[in-house]
């Protein structure tokens, strides 16, 4: 018996053991994990924590129309409904409506969920706004996760459905 031998061979089975593994993630992350999120969205906001007492468990509502390019969105959104405790329902048509400006950028993770960190400037009827929502990709049809915003100091969870 070649001790050698057999050395040589263990070496070269776990080399090539490593190769394959390495060839089927490329391919499985070429091929099947591709992130499409271009498009139509409703995005739902609940505002848990706020240095404006009744904005606490607000709930907005906004219809945005992002496009991809590769690791990079962008796009617009509008505030669409607004729903604080102890109030009506608000639905904003129109010149009513918020306009926001969208940036971010996908975090891709093989292992776990890939990330998507965003920045949202929002052109309020008084002043200009910044949030910032960081959110995992579920799927191409679920966004979930939290943000911080410069209005009121707010801060909540937030999904993105389509």
């Amino acid at each position: 018996m070649d001790f050698n031998n057999i050395q040589e061979g263990i070496i070269a089975t776990i080399f090539g053991g490593i190769v394959l593994a390495i060839i089927f993630f490329l391919f499985k992350a070429s091929i099947f994990n591709k992130t499409k999120l271009s498009g139509s969205w409703k995005i739902y906001t609940k505002t848990l924590k706020s240095s404006y007492k009744p904005y606490v468990n607000m709930e907005l509502q906004y219809t945005a129309h992002i496009l991809q390019n590769d690791l990079i969105i962008f796009g617009r959104a509008e505030k669409t409904k607004e729903k604080i405790e102890n109030s009506p329902l608000k639905e904003y048509t129109g010149k009513k409506r918020t306009d926001m400006a969208i940036n971010g950028t996908i975090y891709k993770n093989y292992i776990f969920k890939s990330k998507l960190t965003i920045n949202i400037i929002e052109q309020g009827l008084e002043r200009q706004s910044s949030s910032t929502y960081n959110l995992k990709i579920v799927n191409n049809k679920l966004l979930k996760g939290t943000f911080t915003s410069t209005i009121a100091d707010s801060s909540g969870k937030v999904e993105w459905k389509r």
